[in-house]
């Protein structure tokens, strides 16, 4: 299925929670990096869902951040701990991801977010049909939230989803 969405690299923007966010050139929620790692440097990739891209927290305050901070200053050799995680990925769209990676930026070593709990979301300015169309599963997440009307107060609505998309997405699914 790939990975349906991405970030888009070079984008800056301020976050759902008023963070500013800025992409790399590689997709990645982090400083710019090179493709290839100075000369002993202990290279580490990182893909998850939202706890690791940092949603509402500062890029210095995410836990991959914070991990290349303290491990720089326990070993004796230059340390990068790249931050690709993206809001809402699932397993497969984290491991796609790092497989379109590993091959340029050969990490020593790759950390998985392997969990996220509930329903997965999409990036503000995606395109719901496409979306929907290539992946009909996704609405799975979303319809059990609609049908019992919890979305009216529930995750649905704080999420990067706007509400203006739902007429559209919902268009012609019946419930009980």
């Amino acid at each position: 299925a790939g990975r349906l969405y991405q970030l888009t690299p070079g984008a800056e923007f301020i976050d759902t929670e008023r963070e500013p966010a800025s992409i790399n050139s590689w997709g990645c929620r982090d400083r710019p990096r090179v493709e290839t790692a100075g000369h002993g440097t202990y290279r580490i990739l990182v893909v998850g869902g939202s706890n690791t891209y940092g949603g509402g927290v500062a890029a210095a305050e995410t836990w991959p951040a914070q991990l290349e901070g303290v491990l720089a200053e326990n070993l004796d050799r230059e340390v990068e701990v790249w931050n690709c995680g993206v809001s809402g990925y699932q397993l497969h769209q984290k491991v796609a991801f790092a497989a379109e990676l590993l091959p340029r930026i050969q990490p020593d070593a790759i950390l998985v977010q392997v969990h996220n709990l509930g329903p997965r979301y999409l990036l503000p300015e995606t395109e719901v049909r496409p979306v929907l169309e290539r992946s009909p599963d996704l609405l799975a997440d979303w319809v059990p939230a609609l049908a019992t009307k919890r979305w009216l107060a529930g995750p649905l609505v704080r999420s990067p989803l706007h509400l203006a998309t739902f007429p559209v997405l919902f268009h012609g699914v019946r419930t009980r």
